[in-house]
């Protein structure tokens, strides 16, 4: 589907993985990316029962080869504009992610923290073990995994 705001033409991408319903939104004429949660400058949160890394790892991989010159990624959070070589970053640091020789440092939620090569991530075990939980239930990050190790 492709927005017309007037002047502006938005390509929207679906790109799950952090949630079931994730979207980005491509400017081609200007080279721009809105990235949405799928990718921001901060820890990238991949710890709700939605999450999928399958998905999320496809997604990246589809955003990264963008048959289109991209100038500059737009995310959600904390930095306007980042570089779009970061995303080929964030893959490299999820392949290590999910290789099961890392620990991350749990918190008081019981989600885990990993800082891998300038990328951070907040996932849970489950989402690490590949369960998923309600995918119905959106993206809404209330809702943590149940203790189980």
């Amino acid at each position: 589907e492709v927005l017309d705001l007037g002047g502006r033409r938005l390509k929207v991408l679906r790109v799950p993985g952090h949630t079931p319903d994730s979207i980005a939104l491509l400017d081609a004429e200007n080279g721009l990316l809105f990235t949405g949660d799928t990718y921001y400058e901060a820890a990238l949160w991949l710890h709700v029962p939605e999450t999928r890394l399958d998905d999320y790892e496809r997604s990246l991989s589809r955003l990264a080869s963008l048959e289109v010159e991209i100038h500059y990624l737009l995310g959600a959070h904390n930095v306007v504009r980042m570089d779009f070589s970061r995303l080929d970053d964030v893959r490299k640091a999820l392949r290590k992610l999910r290789s099961g020789t890392l620990t991350g440092e749990r918190d008081a939620d019981d989600r885990l923290s990993f800082e891998i090569d300038g990328v951070r991530f907040l996932t849970a075990a489950p989402v690490l073990r590949g369960e998923q939980g309600d995918p119905s239930r959106g993206g809404s990050g209330l809702d943590l995994w149940p203790v189980k190790d």
